[in-house]
């Protein structure tokens, strides 16, 4: 087994099963014309379940470069997007080293995975992720809804594309793609954050009347 828990296979079972777990959450959301883009890259792309690592480097790269000549709300959308990518790595990770602890086997189902996550502990930082993703749910909405930002972001894209370095450009096309004919998410963004904070609830709830 490998010292890195991120070349152990737990954590690419993790995140497939977190996936899977959000799509069954907001399944309801998904099966709706209007939101079935935004949960498609919401819970496909930021929630990924391959390692996102590297494109979040990328991310670093292209914002260090961006924020130079970009102010506002673009520039505070990409600095959330980099931070909440980096808190659920960490999250993922240390949920995985919880497993490891736990003793608690490869093709392992939801009960031992909040089995590790209360093991994990850090429940405020579990929260303050939810935070996050709620937040960025209406900053990015707001940004892509912008008259005239479609038209500049298809012409960076494109233009990374050439270069043949398009990762975080096409992270933001499929997201503009995803959510500027949306009217509103502020359905979607109240459910995930009350949905998520009473699984959360729950998980710990749970933990606690077993001790």
């Amino acid at each position: 087994m490998s010292a890195d828990p991120a070349e152990d296979p737990r954590f690419a079972e993790l995140k497939a099963l977190q996936s899977a777990r959000l799509w069954d959450t907001y399944r309801d959301f998904a099966e709706k014309p209007g939101y079935r883009a935004t949960c498609d890259f919401f819970f496909g792309e930021v929630y990924h379940t391959e390692d996102t690592r590297r494109r979040d480097r990328a991310f670093e790269s292209f914002y260090a470069n961006i924020s130079r000549v970009l102010g506002g709300d673009i520039v505070r959308c990409m600095r959330q997007v980099i931070d909440l990518q980096k808190l659920t790595v960490e999250l993922d990770l240390l949920c995985v080293r919880a497993l490891i602890d736990l003793d608690i086997a490869p093709g392992f189902d939801m009960q031992a995975y909040e089995r590790a996550y209360r093991h994990m502990g850090e429940r405020d930082r579990r929260e303050r992720q939810i935070r996050m993703l709620v937040e960025n749910l209406f900053l990015t909405h707001k940004i892509f809804r912008r008259f005239g930002i479609g038209v500049g972001l298809h012409a960076l894209h494109k233009f990374h594309r050439l270069r043949g370095d398009d990762q975080v450009t096409g992270f933001l096309w499929r997201g503009y793609q995803a959510l500027h004919r949306l009217s509103s998410v502020r359905p979607l963004a109240e459910a995930v954050e009350r949905r998520e904070m009473e699984r959360l609830q729950r998980i710990f709830e749970k933990g606690a009347n077993r001790s």
